[in-house]
């Protein structure tokens, strides 16, 4: 798993971290790139870094991914949500046409728009 793990972190680097290459044909790396992941992908990610740490440049020492965790699963629970809960309010009370919404307020416990003349909404 961590040959294929170095192999995916030297394929990225090459193709997607800008560098420069000096007169000695060495490359130096120019700006760092986030590479989001999941715990156990900056993990295993994080270690590879660490095994390569003997290398002489930033480049043969893999330094030019700055591996990060993304928490992508609460992030799509959290847009689920959300997009559940805008999909399922309703935009007005049935008794307001129009013009009138701007007399509702925000009631204080569950958020809720509530209409002075419609209190069973």
């Amino acid at each position: 798993m961590a040959g294929e793990m170095a192999e995916i972190l030297k394929t990225n680097q090459e193709r997607y971290v800008p560098c420069s290459s000096s007169a000695e044909g060495k490359k130096n790396i120019l700006t760092r790139n986030p590479f989001h992941g999941d715990q156990l992908f900056e993990e295993r990610a994080r270690n590879v870094q660490m095994t390569f740490q003997d290398g002489t440049t930033c480049y043969e020492r893999l330094e030019g991914l700055s591996t990060e965790a993304a928490d992508w699963h609460a992030k799509v629970n959290l847009y689920s949500v959300s997009v559940f809960t805008a999909s399922t309010i309703p935009l007005q009370p049935p008794c307001i046409g129009g013009g009138q919404r701007g007399s509702m307020e925000i009631g204080s416990k569950d958020n809720k728009l509530v209409c002075p003349d419609c209190p069973a909404w």
